[in-house]
């Protein structure tokens, strides 16, 4: 999962749109067994394995990847 959400990272932050003052538009979401990120013109998904739905601000999680994790488990 952490392979994966570094590989998204890069695409994601092309799209994520800094202006907006809409709040979900700064997350990444888990749903479906996709990630994805949208800014409304610009719609990005990558497979998932995941069957959960979630949304993780982007920004949270660029200081997780940061920090060069092991492992990561996301609990609700």
């Amino acid at each position: 999962m952490l392979y994966l959400m570094q590989t998204f990272l890069p695409i994601a932050e092309k799209v994520y749109d800094r202006k907006t003052t809409l709040d979900i538009l700064h997350s990444i979401c888990v749903h479906d067994g996709f990630m994805l990120m949208t800014d409304l013109d610009i719609f990005v998904r990558m497979p998932f394995k995941s069957k959960e739905n979630y949304t993780l601000p982007i920004k949270t999680i660029k200081k997780i990847v940061s920090t060069k994790p092991t492992t990561l488990n996301i609990a609700k």
